[in-house]
């Protein structure tokens, strides 16, 4: 089996699920991805819960509430942290012109996952304003958007 990690910063790696390699119809050799069995949006809202609440009565903006929303829901939150994984090697049709960089089935997989997680971060801002606040506080200074820097191992 191998492990697909997605680190996110020195103190969180996300279990991203595992991959193998299978023959296609056509004889090809294509590597399967196989989910984690926690969700990736699952791994975010424990690790984000877990952060102190350093401003209980922190007033929300617009601006702040997207920008965590789009971590926690779809850069960090779905298989497109695998994608954009720098630390992972590019796909060996790189310099093909023509070669998709992601699939149907990829592209699927990342609405379906953000779909599915932004209903949850809805209802949680709708059950639990308080959490929701605390997580858009903690995504919002635990959650880089740019690139990683940390080491993947």
């Amino acid at each position: 089996m191998n492990k697909l990690n997605v680190c996110v910063d020195f103190e969180l790696t996300l279990d991203a699920g595992w991959w193998e390699e299978v023959r296609g119809g056509d004889g090809s050799v294509q590597r399967l991805v196989h989910p984690p069995a926690t969700t990736l949006f699952d791994q975010l809202i424990a690790y984000l819960s877990k952060v102190p609440d350093k401003e209980p009565h922190y007033f929300l903006r617009l601006q702040e509430e997207v920008a965590a929303a789009f971590a926690v829901c779809v850069r960090w939150g779905t298989y497109f942290a695998v994608l954009a994984d720098r630390t992972k090697p590019p796909c060996a049709e790189m310099g093909i012109e023509d070669a998709s960089r992601i699939d149907d089935g990829e592209m699927a997989r990342i609405n379906i996952e953000a779909s599915a997680a932004l209903a949850q971060w809805i209802d949680m801002k709708r059950g639990d304003f308080n959490r929701y606040r605390a997580l858009v506080y903690a995504a919002r200074h635990h959650l880089p958007l740019t690139p990683s820097t940390c080491d993947p191992t």
